[in-house]
């Protein structure tokens, strides 16, 4: 049923058109439907493709892109409305400290199959330490800090060393 309609809206199309191939080889070209229809066809192809752009990944701030502006200007505020990773505990190598809650209960026994190490004595199982998140940093520099630890006041001692 699409295919009736989308012919009937290309022969529609032709008919109220001024339509007049461009000039160039007139032996190899019609002036008919059918090449109007080619030319309607190539047209639409050239317009709906475009060029791939690459992929704009943002690097994540470093706690050396300071902004340096006055010492009073730099406010430690709400910045981000997802949380995002405190850039001075990723340099330092801090982990959150803010406790993983408890493994939770398995539904169901699992299988011989799907079980491959008991978790009481493997390593393996251990989750990776993240540094702590936060919506919070710097309104000038817009660099994330979170709101304990010594992250602020890193970066508000690094401010004063530039003066």
């Amino acid at each position: 049923m699409f295919t009736v309609y989308n012919n009937t809206a290309v022969n529609n199309t032709f008919l109220l058109s001024t339509y007049k191939p461009p000039p160039g080889d007139r032996g190899l070209r019609e002036q008919s439907h059918k090449q109007y229809r080619r030319d309607l066809q190539d047209a639409l192809f050239e317009s709906s493709v475009h060029p791939r752009e690459p992929n704009k990944t943002q690097r994540r701030k470093s706690t050396k892109d300071i902004v340096w502006r006055p010492v009073e200007e730099h406010q430690h505020k709400r910045v981000w409305r997802k949380q995002v990773f405190c850039s001075a505990c990723i340099e330092a190598k801090r982990p959150t400290t803010t406790p993983h809650r408890a493994a939770r209960k398995p539904l169901a026994n699992l299988s011989a199959n799907s079980t491959m190490k008991k978790r009481e004595d493997s390593d393996g199982w251990k989750r990776r330490t993240r540094p702590p998140r936060t919506s919070w940093g710097c309104t000038v520099c817009r660099i994330p800090f979170c709101t304990r630890g010594t992250c602020w006041g890193e970066h508000l001692a690094r401010l004063n060393t530039k003066d």
